[in-house]
């Protein structure tokens, strides 16, 4: 018998982590969904047609769910309606720009190049520049007067948030650290 040529060796390999890390986030993404769903109730809110919940199983306010979207926010980092107004204006922005869905296809481009570190830059810096341009949406719709409010909520939120979101997860989840976010 003869050897597998490189190109065979190397195919393999790449569809090998392809595999693991489609299967990955498949897993980050169902494991945290059934986690974050688990024990949450829903808010009466009438701000929003996008079902809002309070979850013990998440660390900061996330939109999650692709085909059926909600938000959910922690028990303890909301505590009056300004906040909540911000938040919630923060996570509809994300939904608005279709931001889950981006978070997706990051995703899978992680998944079919995850062989090269600059895909997996792009993905670092995608997610930051979508964070940028949430909070510049959020701004836009609230107007110039609410700028110094809204960053002090989020910087707020930001201090009861525990662990970053996961470049594989589809759920938008601020990532940044309260250094960052300033």
């Amino acid at each position: 018998q003869t050897a597998p040529a490189l190109g065979q060796v190397l195919q393999g390999v790449w569809l090998g982590g392809m595999v693991v890390l489609a299967l990955w986030m498949c897993y980050v993404n169902f494991s945290f969904l059934l986690r974050v769903k688990r024990g949450a109730v829903r808010v009466p809110t009438e701000q929003t047609a996008v079902p809002v919940y309070i979850a013990q199983k998440v660390h900061g306010p996330c939109l999650a769910g692709l085909l059926r979207p909600a938000i959910y926010l922690p028990s303890g980092c909301v505590r009056d309606a300004v906040v909540d107004r911000y938040v919630l204006m923060h996570e509809l922005t994300h939904l608005a720009h279709g931001d889950s869905f981006w978070a997706l296809v990051r995703g899978i481009c992680l998944c079919i190049y995850w062989f090269n570190p600059l895909v997996w830059l792009a993905a670092v810096l995608s997610k930051r520049d979508c964070e940028l341009a949430c909070d510049e949406g959020a701004l836009k719709r609230l107007g110039e007067e609410e700028r110094i409010a809204y960053g002090s909520s989020l910087l707020d939120v930001v201090s009861h948030a525990s662990a970053p979101a996961n470049l594989m997860q589809t759920a938008t989840a601020v990532s940044e650290t309260k250094k960052q976010l300033k």
